[in-house]
């Protein structure tokens, strides 16, 4: 289940983190250009339909908090992940400026709602996340020419059974 699978991610993060020469740890189901990452969908609330939708498509990523000053992607508005975004607190996502510039042309996202499904290993359930970043663009696969809209979640409120390692 998703608790054990994040119990052993944070035993690996614990003694990797120990060792002398490693400076941060971070899992992730995807990584830039490795075009991974589920399409999912999303509802912005409280957007008219025939604007922003009633519904869009992202490259969905669950990361862990040091995924972003692992791999050297900036948090451009707002912040990133911190322990604190844990399963028992307020679901939270950072968009990328794909996202951003796609759903909300001009207009700030930080504090805005999305109602999305989550990933779960049993039966699936909505669940509407806070935007609390945005995150500078990254390429999701090589060659690509338009950027894809990416919104990240933190591991500890989206646990999946797939995910690379990342060690600095």
């Amino acid at each position: 289940d998703g608790a054990s699978v994040r119990r052993f991610q944070q035993v690996v993060e614990r003694e990797l983190a120990r060792q002398p020469q490693v400076r941060r740890v971070a899992w992730g189901n995807a990584l830039p250009l490795d075009g991974g990452g589920f399409a999912q969908t999303f509802r912005i609330v409280g957007a008219p339909v025939g604007t922003d939708g009633p519904a869009g498509f992202a490259s969905y990523h669950m990361v862990s908090p040091s995924y972003f000053d692992t791999l050297g992607i900036a948090i451009v508005r707002g912040r990133g992940f911190t322990p604190l975004d844990t399963a028992d607190g307020l679901p939270v996502c950072v968009v990328s400026e794909a996202f951003v510039g796609r759903h909300f042309a001009g207009r700030n996202p930080i504090g805005a709602r999305i109602e999305m499904p989550l990933m779960a290993f049993g039966p699936s359930r909505l669940v509407v996340r806070e935007i609390v970043g945005v995150a500078r663009q990254v390429k999701s696969e090589p060659g690509e020419v338009a950027p894809a809209p990416q919104l990240y979640v933190p591991v500890d409120q989206n646990t999946w059974w797939a995910a690379s390692l990342l060690v600095e």
